[in-house]
């Protein structure tokens, strides 16, 4: 691919592709045959790039010129970046050039080659947006080549990428008994294809995840014919043994909203059961250890080292 604006729509503006000193695109940045000669024939031919978008003399025009740098850039980053992502540097990366957080899982324990494109693409089409308003006036030749910079850019930019693609895509684990040994597996869900389950990874849990598995409420709160709360009460069991909040709304499903919401459902259920005659769990020490049976508890007190 030439670096060659488009023709000028009105022949007799002064703009022309032909006219231009820089039609050729300059060298690939850092090639390793690049002689000193070559590095400077490089930036100046980039300096001028940037000076003719900036000093467009019609909108339109800017505009055209923007959009053919954009298609450089793509054609020349995509490789690049395409290969840090499937080697997952990119994350490393991103956190030297960006404050910006990066959203669970990271790196994703997978990562499909189309979710990978898909990011980098929007990641580069962000940093041309970036270049159109500030990049372009802010590059300083002496510091870095153009490509560089832009590389750069799609660095720092590149978490808002990664986390709009996380926030479309459903993780969940289990725990699973395979030859005798309990395995955690994690499983990728992309949005909407909830049916494709994917195995991705496999670790040995910890205590705390054998406590959880044993923790196994099938009918605590029976008899609830339309509602049994299993969300609400694994939630409830993550925190008794010893998970964080945002860990046990993570494994049971739910938001900080319907946390709330379940709560309230889960006592006014109660409530009713005890107005009605009906047995309600005894009293301990949180709602989750109130719905376990003496050996449950032990185990909940092992998982956050407080047993024997």
């Amino acid at each position: 691919m030439s670096f060659t604006w488009p023709a000028a729509e009105d022949p007799h503006d002064e703009v022309s592709a032909g006219e231009q000193p820089w039609a050729q695109r300059p060298p690939p940045a850092r090639a390793s045959d690049e002689t000193p000669e070559d590095i400077a024939r490089r930036r100046s031919a980039e300096v001028q790039i940037v000076h003719n978008i900036l000093h467009a003399p019609t909108p339109q025009e800017r505009k055209r010129r923007i959009d053919q740098f954009a298609h450089w850039a793509l054609d020349e980053t995509r490789g690049p970046l395409l290969d840090l992502a499937r080697s997952k540097k990119i994350f490393s990366e991103a956190r030297k050039y960006s404050r910006r957080p990066l959203e669970r899982p990271v790196p994703p324990p997978y990562w499909p080659e189309e979710a990978q494109i898909r990011v980098i693409e929007e990641t580069i089409t962000d940093a041309c947006t970036f270049f159109e308003r500030r990049g372009l006036k802010e590059w300083a030749p002496e510091r870095a080549g153009l490509l560089t910079y832009f590389i750069n850019t799609c660095k720092m930019l590149f978490p808002d990428a990664y986390n709009r693609w996380v926030r479309e895509t459903r993780f969940s684990e289990s725990i699973t008994e395979r030859g005798g040994e309990y395995v955690e597996v994690v499983h990728y869900d992309a949005i909407p294809d909830w049916d494709n389950r994917v195995e991705i990874a496999e670790r040995q849990p910890g205590p705390d995840d054998l406590a959880i598995r044993n923790i196994e409420i099938e009918r605590a709160l029976a008899p609830a014919p339309v509602d049994d709360f299993q969300d609400y009460v694994t939630h409830e069991v993550c925190k008794a043994a010893g998970f964080s909040e945002e860990e046990a709304r993570k494994r049971s499903g739910l938001s900080i909203s319907k946390v709330k919401t379940r709560k309230k459902q889960h006592q006014r259920f109660l409530q009713q059961g005890a107005e009605s005659g009906a047995p309600t769990p005894p009293a301990a020490h949180s709602p989750a250890e109130a719905l376990l049976d003496d050996e449950q508890a032990d185990q909940v007190d092992r998982a956050r080292g407080l047993g024997s």
